[in-house]
């Protein structure tokens, strides 16, 4: 086993001796196994806010598109016309 707060060598951890973490040492493991995490959970609420930005995007256009093409104006030609005059006066 190693000390209590001597320098940890990377060749004594590779080589698979065992070695005990000062308290703070295992509090940095700690934050640094959080800042991980929360990394990782930033990247996928980013990659989250995206697709949803882009899915309201899209819903707008789609939204415009369909008022603009799906208005369409009545076009009443001559005959047309006369018909309803004259179903209105037959009445």
């Amino acid at each position: 086993m190693q000390q209590l707060g001597r320098p940890i060598n990377v060749d004594d951890i590779a080589s698979g001796t065992p070695v005990i973490l000062t308290i703070e040492a295992y509090f940095q493991l700690l934050e640094h196994q959080e800042l991980k995490e929360a990394r990782k959970a930033s990247s996928w609420a980013r990659n989250l806010a995206l697709v949803a930005i882009a899915i309201a995007a899209s819903s707008v256009i789609l939204s415009v598109m369909l008022q603009v093409y799906g208005t369409n104006e009545a076009v009443i030609d001559g005959t047309q016309y006369q018909r309803i005059i004259d179903a209105i006066q037959a009445k």
